[in-house]
């Protein structure tokens, strides 16, 4: 795993445009598919992959997405659901909300 978090970041660093661009392919493509099949593991592995690249790449990240929206659109309803395999969910959207602290509007900060 730490490879692979190297690997993305040497992308990053190397082909910044194209990996921000793939990257939020897929975070558009987690949002559309989040009410469709909420309950495959495949989801929520791909999700969970997903929110530890945006973790990495916050940095490159945070002209491109508006955390509002995605923190209202897509994390508080992956924090709301109560079942023993979204554990590994709730753990990384703390990683991602620690990594993008940053870009958290003051108005939004005690729902956070």
């Amino acid at each position: 795993r730490s490879e692979s978090e190297k690997l993305l970041c040497k992308f990053l660093e190397t082909f910044k445009e194209q990996t921000v661009s793939i990257l939020m392919k897929l975070v558009n493509e987690v949002e559309s598919a989040s009410g469709a099949n909420v309950s495959s593991f495949e989801s929520l592995l791909l999700k969970e992959s997903l929110y530890n690249a945006m973790c990495l790449a916050a940095y490159d990240l945070h002209d491109c997405v508006n955390f509002k929206a995605f923190f209202d659109g897509q994390l508080v309803k992956d924090l709301s659901l109560q079942r023993e395999e979204n554990k590994i969910i709730v753990r990384r959207v703390a990683y991602l909300l620690a990594a993008w602290v940053a870009d958290v509007p003051e108005d939004m900060r005690p729902q956070v």
